[in-house]
């Protein structure tokens, strides 16, 4: 019959050596850890800023186009007329 470990022992090995074991690990680690997440998510990242500053641009062109291109100082958008409602 296998010998049984004390309940002491178990609760321990839980509670206090594995965290420190695990806190340990990540410690050692943490420049393998940093640079696999670092790769992973590079990738999505350069594709986030790049349609981040395409819909940026074209937001800026869409408000030149419409408030930009009006009746000179009032700002207002080409073809505006005081009482327009814009509904058809």
């Amino acid at each position: 019959m296998p010998e049984e470990r004390p309940v002491l022992d178990a609760v321990l090995d839980i509670v206090v050596f594995a965290p420190i074991g695990l806190v340990l690990e990540v410690v050692q680690d943490l420049p393998k850890l940093s640079e696999r997440g670092r790769g992973f998510l590079e990738k999505d990242m350069t594709v986030a800023r790049m349609i981040g500053r395409l819909a940026v641009g074209q937001a800026r062109r869409r408000f030149g186009e419409t408030f930009g291109g009006g009746d000179g100082a009032s700002g207002r958008p080409a073809g505006w007329r005081p009482g327009a409602t814009g509904a058809t």
